[in-house]
């Protein structure tokens, strides 16, 4: 990768941001991460799994919202073994570097990771030790992801869903990725403390995943739904289970029904009870909300994309009923608009 190729990927939905992130804010969180302090959580999470320090900037905040390196979080979690590189279709793919050196080092880290996992208190630390676990956590996750080799976001979500779908020899590492990330659910009030409490804060503005170099300005398309037939788009699987109903919004008045999220973030989950199942326009298969939907057994499914959230809207602003069906095991989602 050379240095001035270097993708920034958004800060991921299990951080609950209350909006655009203020300059204290913003230097709290750079101190999180400052790579030059031993003391930052950002180093002490690295020395407690063995990982190096990796060289440049970890964070750059875009209208207020943080974006990590993702180069120098793959440097880290891989002792070097592993870099992000532009795809041919203009996404990204991760190619891997050898050499004897270089794997001896992810071994011992791999052992480490288990010595780490294993001496985790049973008591939740809060405040700065909260987060630092939490960033511990975050790096651990990632090591246990390098032992897998699904492929693609998509079979990550289903075995996730099922350990029991995988290979054998994955299912071990599987549930460890889960019992990880569910302590992290837990650890997740530790970052409020970040957050100021700002009158009319503006809201987080909706920006791109992620970027190469220097973000690109981002134009929100008006969509009208051309016609009342019925539509279909394709998430990733999040909890298994095939759910009818009709679609409804957090604030609601009807709640009872399929709930649909623009992002899987913490603050989604305070609406979950009572809903039939969940979908979730952005969010990863290791998004806060959805691991906490799977722990609640609640049929969902997460990353439908931007064009299904505007349907659904304007469908609802042109006061039409949407019926809509998901299933949770291949991750479909299914919406008949209806005239009220």
């Amino acid at each position: 990768m050379s240095s001035v190729d270097i993708l920034w990927l958004k800060v991921n939905e299990e951080v609950s941001l209350p909006g655009r992130l203020t300059t204290e804010e913003q230097g709290r969180l750079r101190a999180i991460f400052d790579s030059v302090n031993p003391a930052s959580p950002w180093r002490k999470a690295l020395a407690r799994l063995g990982l190096p320090v990796p060289r440049g900037d970890t964070l750059r905040f875009v209208q207020g919202i943080p974006y990590f390196n993702a180069g120098v979080m793959a440097e880290a979690t891989s002792n070097g073994t592993v870099f992000p590189v532009r795809a041919p279709d203009g996404g990204v793919t991760y190619k891997s570097r050898g050499g004897l050196w270089r794997m001896g080092k992810l071994l011992l880290t791999q052992w480490k990771l288990e010595a780490f996992l294993g001496a985790l208190p049973e008591k939740i630390p809060e405040g700065m030790e909260g987060i630092e676990e939490s960033v511990a956590l975050g790096l651990a996750v990632q090591l246990l992801l390098l032992r897998l080799h699904a492929g693609g976001e998509q079979a990550l979500a289903e075995r996730l869903a099922d350990p029991e779908r995988a290979p054998k020899m994955e299912r071990a590492t599987l549930r460890k990725v889960l019992a990880a990330q569910s302590r992290r659910t837990r650890l997740s009030p530790a970052w409020a403390s970040l957050h100021s409490a700002v009158p009319n804060r503006a809201p987080a503005p909706e920006l791109s995943a992620y970027f190469w170099n220097e973000p690109t300005e981002q134009r929100e398309s008006d969509v009208a739904p051309a016609s009342r037939e019925p539509k279909s788009w394709k998430g990733i699987p999040i909890c298994p289970g095939v759910v009818s109903g009709d679609l409804v919004f957090p604030g609601d008045a009807k709640q009872r029904g399929v709930l649909v999220f623009a992002h899987a973030r913490p603050s989604a989950v305070e609406h979950f009870e009572g809903a039939t199942g969940l979908v979730f326009a952005e969010g990863g298969a290791l998004a806060h909300a959805c691991c906490v939907a799977r722990e609640m057994g609640i049929p969902s499914v997460s990353g439908v994309g931007k064009d299904f959230l505007q349907h659904v809207r304007a469908w609802s602003e042109a006061g039409m009923k949407v019926e809509i069906q998901i299933d949770g095991s291949d991750g479909s989602v299914r919406c008949t608009p209806l005239t009220l």
